[in-house]
């Protein structure tokens, strides 16, 4: 279908021949260039970020009892929870990385 297009003369290439070689994205930082703004669908994350940590509690406490030590207490859940939510930013770093070639 799109070689009967270009055949048709339906495809404009012009904007593709008057593209540069080579360019830099636009960088935006945030908070600088825009004020956030809070609205109602915020508050949608509330209960998913509850019962996020209320599985991670439940996994705990399941893992506690496989292993016979309790995991609650040590190393404690404020390490495992630190730990989870630091290695998902990581996992989502390396995967925006990875998505739009920064290696």
């Amino acid at each position: 279908m799109d070689i009967v297009a270009v055949i048709a003369g339906l495809v404009n290439f012009q904007p593709v021949i008057d593209a540069p070689w080579f360019s830099l994205p636009k960088f935006t930082v945030p908070f600088v260039t825009y004020t956030p703004e809070w609205n109602i669908a915020a508050l949608a994350m509330v209960p998913i970020a509850i019962v996020t940590i209320n599985e991670h509690i439940g996994h705990q406490m399941v893992l506690s009892e496989v292993i016979g030590r309790n995991v609650l207490k040590d190393p404690g859940l404020h390490r495992s929870i630190f730990s989870r939510w630091n290695g998902n930013d990581v996992c989502i770093i390396i995967r925006w990385t990875a998505k739009y070639n920064l290696w």
